[in-house]
């Protein structure tokens, strides 16, 4: 057998914690660095199990632990600074959602990336490898459900419930509020499905923050009279974890999909699969928090990094579409017209 991929995790919230552990019980990866400015973190990390030597700088972490590939969890103001280094010290990139705060930082990290060509430079969007909505692709794809017609995407978390303080809710930093930060999300699975709108139209609002949004509602406008639309909010109570749904109408039947469980109806009857039915991976750290996800995610990183995939499931060109979509609905929001994507490159 060859020996173990070398793999370090750069930040240490909840979401580096979630990948050094998933990358700790993968047997093709060896997690040989975690990296955090804040040495406390890194004494928490350890008290949870997690064997790996601590660093507090990229640099010290590229050079004494020599990784072959880096997941960046940091917020997004510092993926392009971090991700130049990871690049220059000759490793693979994942980076977490979204791949940057702007459209311009999102454009210069993908010019970046296709420059080098033989490093892996992937994005976190977790649900990608998430059981149900792969289903949904791949009923999509057989054409379950005949011509499409429309979709309501709606998002759910009750995470602000007051003012807040902190990178996420300061514009300059996280680039905005619950579109970006919890929409991404949506907007990832609906540019796999969907592919690129032709214009939007969004409206948003503040319910408690300051200086982001908490609500925004949009329709998307695509070729052949197809549309959708996005509800997504995080200032709404009894979500303590993030919820997705989308419902497809098409000329044959319907799709629901949520975090739960797919339901396809058609004039053969009706068809329901759940979570667990779809779950096939050997580690879960969150089950509630679809933990299966996040295991299949560091594990395609891996693969591509061993050469076992030549691209991953979500490459910087894919994470930059998503930024565009960003880019447009906010543009829509702010100027409370019709935006069109050609407009937005």
């Amino acid at each position: 057998m060859s020996s173990p991929t070398r793999v370090a995790v750069v930040g240490l919230g909840k979401m580096g914690i979630m990948h050094s552990a998933m990358v700790s019980m993968n047997p093709k990866a060896e997690l040989v660095g975690i990296c955090d400015r804040d040495t406390g973190l890194g004494r928490h990390v350890a008290s949870m199990g997690v064997r790996a030597p601590f660093f507090t700088s990229v640099k010290e972490l590229m050079e004494s632990a020599r990784p072959e590939g880096v997941i960046v969890s940091v917020p997004q103001f510092a993926h392009a600074e971090v991700g130049l280094e990871i690049f220059n010290g000759g490793a693979g990139i994942l980076v977490e959602k979204p791949l940057a705060h702007t459209l311009e930082v999102a454009r210069n990290m993908r010019d970046v990336a296709r420059g080098r060509v033989t490093q892996t430079a992937a994005v976190a969007f977790m649900l990608s490898f998430h059981p149900i909505f792969r289903l949904l692709h791949e009923f999509l794809q057989e054409g379950a459900i005949g011509t499409l017609r429309s979709y309501e995407a709606v998002l759910r978390l009750s995470q602000v419930n007051k003012p807040r303080g902190g990178w996420i809710y300061t514009r300059e930093q996280s680039g905005g509020g619950v579109l970006i930060n919890s929409g991404s999300h949506l907007l990832y699975l609906l540019h796999r499905y969907f592919g690129m709108p032709q214009e939007v139209n969004a409206e948003s609002r503040k319910i408690h923050s300051v200086d982001v949004e908490d609500e925004v509602k949009a329709r998307l406008r695509y070729e052949h009279g197809f549309e959708g639309t996005i509800d997504v909010n995080w200032a709404v109570v009894g979500h303590p974890v993030q919820a997705h749904s989308i419902t497809i109408t098409g000329e044959q039947g319907t799709i629901s999909a949520s975090d739960r469980q797919l339901v396809v109806v058609t004039a053969a009857g009706r068809k329901l699969i759940s979570e667990g039915d779809a779950v096939r991976v050997p580690f879960s750290l969150t089950p509630h928090y679809h933990g299966h996800g996040y295991y299949d995610e560091v594990a395609d990183f891996v693969s591509c990094l061993r050469g076992e995939k030549l691209t991953p499931e979500v490459g910087f060109d894919e994470g930059y579409a998503v930024q565009r979509l960003l880019e447009a609905l906010y543009r829509s929001s702010a100027r409370r017209e019709t935006v069109v994507l050609e407009t937005i490159e």
